[in-house]
């Protein structure tokens, strides 16, 4: 006799034989978000976030995002970032910590404060952050009395003249708070010339923020052993 399923036992035969739920995508991933490693808030630590500088694409066709390593120094290469919220709930995966500059104590960490993310594939990249849109790269080298802006997320978009220029770092007034270490530093409206590192007396005399230029990066990158991140090409989107 043959025998007529219900609607009901229908219904349970598909539940049980459905795939499994795709995990949410990653969504748009810029300059100038916020970032943590940190899965849950930091009791010790409200603001426990720092600011994206740039994202690209590297010659084999990884998704790349670069900030600051003082960020996270303490958390190992591999560790999981995530797009930081208020709420644990609000935190998804966007990548993880490939690897990083050789950062040490101030003034000799100034010149290698950088870490390479390997950001999901899925993630959409765009010139387009919160505050600047970057879109190039800044010439290699920048003369003082030059106007430098910055991003991040805590102070936003803040400008002034460069101060003083060495071969791994450009000084410059404008204001920089905490939360806003990694996020783009930038001349020319949009060419990506470094990242914040933060107020610094580590040179007498010379005022304003200190930033790690982009172009030293870039070059650590390359001699680097690690392939992520080398050949790396700006996002440039409408």
């Amino acid at each position: 006799m043959k025998r007529i399923a219900t609607a009901a036992t229908a219904a349970l035969l598909a539940a049980a034989f459905a795939a499994p739920a795709a995990s949410a995508a990653t969504g748009v991933v810029s300059n100038g978000i916020a970032w943590t490693t940190h899965a849950t808030p930091d009791p010790d630590n409200p603001n426990d976030y720092c600011t994206l500088g740039a994202v690209g694409t590297d010659s084999s066709g990884n998704k790349v995002g670069i900030s600051a390593v003082h960020c996270i120094w303490r958390e190992p290469d591999g560790a999981t970032v995530y797009r930081w919220a208020r709420t644990a709930a609000g935190r998804t995966p966007i990548g993880r910590l490939s690897h990083r500059g050789d950062y040490s104590t101030p003034p000799s960490g100034f010149t290698a404060d950088w870490v390479v993310m390997q950001l999901n594939d899925d993630a959409v990249l765009t010139s387009n952050g919160p505050g600047a849109r970057i879109t190039g790269i800044a010439p290699a080298t920048l003369p003082s009395a030059t106007i430098g802006c910055k991003d991040g997320i805590t102070s936003g978009v803040t400008c002034g003249l460069i101060t003083a220029v060495s071969t791994a770092n450009y000084w410059n007034l404008a204001y920089v708070a905490a939360g806003d270490s990694g996020g783009p530093f930038f001349v020319n409206d949009h060419d990506w010339a470094g990242i914040n590192f933060g107020w610094t007396t580590g040179f007498p005399g010379v005022p304003g923020a200190v930033y790690v230029r982009a172009t030293k990066i870039l070059s650590d990158i390359e001699a680097g052993t690690n392939p992520v991140g080398k050949g790396f090409r700006i996002t440039n989107t409408p």
